[in-house]
This record gives C-alpha cells, sequence and structure tokens, in this order.
C-alpha cells in the first residue's frame, strides 16, 4: 500500500498525526507532493499517473482522479487550478478535477521535470532536453524558450532571479525577465537530487562518486543569492540527505530527507540547538518503503511525505 504521511507542531516537536491512502493506494508509489497555497488542502500525485486531493490534518479525501498514464513528476497549484507533468505531457485541472486543457506532442515540451508558476497565468517548464519554456496558461500555448547545456531537472524563484539546476550538478542563476544566466557553479560532481530556495540562499543536495561508486554527497551546496557566489557548504553527518526543503519561518533552518525516512533539521550557519541535533524517522521505514517525497506547509506547521507505496504521512 501506498500512502502518504503527515506531521505537525513546532520546528524539532512533530508529531505524526495522519496516514493516508492516495487514489488506487495498492498499486503505485507516491512521487510528488505539495501544499495548495490557496485552499486547506494536499495534493499527491503517483507513479501511475493519479492525483488526489486531501482536506484538513484528517486529510479527508476531496478530489481524486486519473490525470495521466505515467508517472507525476510535479504538481504546482495555482490560482485556477492544479498543473502537473509527465515527461511529455502536461494538464491543468480545476480543483474539483475537471480539466482545463492538456498539452503533449509540443516538440517544445518533451521530458518535462519540473514545474515554476510565475504569476499572471504563466508557468516555466523544466526539461531534460535542456530547454525551458514559458507556457501561457490562458492560451495554453507556448510563448517562448530558453535553451541549456544540459537537462533542466529543477527550477525555483527567489525575489530577484530565477534558479534552475541541471542534471550534472550545476545551478544556474538567470535574470527572470530575460532568462539570461548571470552567474552559475557546480553544487555536485555527479547529479543533482533537490534544492530550495529561501530569503538569499539557496540550497542544493545531490550525488558524488566516492571510491568508484556513485554515492549520496553528505555536502550541501550553499549559494549567496546577494552575492552570486558559493558559500563553505553544509555537513550533514547523521543522515544521507536526498531531499530538502527551506523553512520560511526559520529562514536559516533547512529540512533534510534520506531514502530511507529520516529526517533532521539543519542550520545553514552551523548553529547546534537539540532541534538540529534530533533525527526524525518515519514510520513507514519499518514496513521496508522508502521515502520519495517531501513539502512543508505555508504555516511550516506541517510536513507531509510520500512513499513508495502510495502512503502519505502527515
Amino acid at each position: 500500500r501506498k500512502q502518504i504521511r503527515m506531521e505537525a507542531a513546532m520546528l524539532g516537536q512533530f508529531q505524526e498525526v495522519k496516514l493516508a491512502t492516495c487514489f488506487r493506494g495498492d498499486e503505485f508509489g507516491v512521487s510528488s507532493v505539495v501544499f495548495d497555497p490557496q485552499e486547506d488542502l494536499l495534493w499527491a500525485g503517483t507513479y501511475g499517473g493519479h492525483i488526489t486531493s486531501f482536506m484538513g490534518l484528517e486529510l479527508e479525501r476531496y478530489t481524486a482522479f486519473q490525470a495521466h498514464h505515467s508517472d507525476v513528476r510535479q504538481l504546482l497549484p495555482t490560482p485556477a487550478g492544479i498543473l502537473s507533468i509527465t515527461a511529455e505531457e502536461l494538464r491543468y485541472t480545476t480543483r474539483t478535477g475537471l480539466p482545463m486543457f492538456t498539452m503533449k506532442e509540443e516538440p517544445r515540451l518533451k521530458e518535462m521535470h519540473c514545474l515554476l508558476y510565475l504569476g499572471e497565468e504563466s508557468v516555466l517548464v523544466g526539461c531534460q532536453t535542456g530547454m525551458i519554456t514559458t507556457v501561457d496558461l490562458t492560451r495554453a500555448s507556448v510563448t517562448s524558450e530558453t535553451s541549456t547545456d544540459a537537462g533542466i531537472c529543477l527550477l525555483k524563484a527567489s525575489e530577484h532571479y530565477t534558479c534552475s539546476a541541471d542534471i550534472n550538478g550545476q545551478v544556474y542563476v538567470h535574470d527572470p525577465h530575460s532568462m539570461e544566466v548571470v552567474a552559475s557553479f557546480t553544487a555536485h560532481t555527479s547529479g543533482m537530487s533537490d534544492m530550495d530556495v529561501v530569503g538569499c540562499y539557496l540550497v542544493t543536495c545531490g550525488l558524488t562518486h566516492q571510491f568508484g561508486q556513485l554515492c549520496v554527497d553528505c555536502q550541501l551546496g550553499v549559494f549567496d543569492l546577494r552575492t552570486l557566489r558559493p558559500l563553505p557548504p553544509t555537513t550533514v553527518t547523521m543522515l544521507q540527505p536526498l531531499l530538502l526543503r527551506c523553512m520560511p519561518a526559520w529562514p536559516s533552518t533547512i529540512l533534510v530527507l534520506s531514502r530511507m525516512g529520516e529526517f533532521q533539521f539543519l542550520d545553514l550557519h552551523g548553529l547546534v540547538t537539540p532541534s538540529t541535533m534530533m533525527v526524525h524517522q518515519l514510520s513507514t521505514a519499518a514496513e521496508g518503503r522508502v521515502a520519495c517525497c517531501v513539502d512543508i506547509s505555508p504555516s511550516c506547521q506541517g510536513l507531509a511525505f510520500g512513499d513508495s507505496c502510495e502512503r502519505m504521512l502527515s
């Protein structure tokens, strides 16, 4: 069974409150989870193309529908609905599950991997072909495109910049108007697994090679968006960080999550507190499942995790 798990409390004092199963929860793992900033909803997409939304801390099912026929690579709530992508298909759906439009077989939207909402009903789509494409959601059409040297796997926005990361571990900082690259740096030598932005910091986790073996890089890349220069990396010693999320309520604090369901809060300035020394363990790991995705609520009072068995823990 595949589930979503949710936890809620103050920083360092989290309590599991609900374990929920996604639509057709006996078949596929959870590939994406995201809190809805417009409504009291939590969205989950699966490797089978299903999308489910849940209401409140009890994760009462609100909508559930088959949106695609392959893995949902990212979900993105907008004021008008929910965007979802697979490698070859972009779909815009209302919160009640009614389709607004679907874009597929568009040559500039191939091997899609990530989304970034720009406001005013437009979205950036990052593709592993190396394209960053702008889509107008009111007309369901491509309006512009930017070519990069390698496949784009992550897109994030700061106050002044648009940031992208490629599959080789390189990070690019773009002018948000022209998409011209104003700075870049190598965050990880063997690939990128996650990236987030909060305040003036961009933080990454990824992969490296040790003794000829591909492994998780225990050093987080940190980039100062004020000076456009890399900062000394933050070393994670108590788990292997594969995913991360910044905490907007605590700008120097980040959550790191391992594949085995361990998560920890770290301070980018190296401050050591009882909260940063504590490693939490998701109960799903005891049942042989692995963590696949994570998100933090806009208030920073709730965490949601999706595992390999289509369950969400909240």
